[in-house]
């Protein structure tokens, strides 16, 4: 994944997930350095989408860094889909209009 820019300091989340005959994962890992300070995963049911999968990472990441101390925070994340429709208002997602990102 190529994110760029200097992401070597402050908490980084990265998120991931995938689809596969088995089901559909989304995960995400908080790194203030080197070290794992928190992960989260799920399994979803084979009816959901990577879409589906995307936007409840992202909502998770979010929340877990809601209940941090301010600082300089990124979440990198591959999905510009999900990332659209949490900031947008408007969404179609009944999870991305409930904790929308603008």
């Amino acid at each position: 994944m190529g994110y760029g820019g200097n992401i070597n300091t402050g908490l980084r989340i990265y998120t991931d997930e995938s689809k596969t005959e088995k089901g559909v994962g989304a995960a995400f890992c908080a790194l203030p350095d080197v070290n794992f300070t928190h992960e989260w995963s799920t399994r979803l049911s084979l009816t959901n989408t990577v879409f589906h999968a995307e936007i409840l990472e992202l909502l998770k990441a979010v929340e877990h860094t809601a209940a941090l101390p301010t600082q300089q925070l990124r979440i990198l994340a591959d999905n510009q889909a999900s990332i659209k429709s949490a900031a947008n208002p408007k969404s179609h997602s009944i999870i991305a209009r409930t904790y929308c990102l603008y």
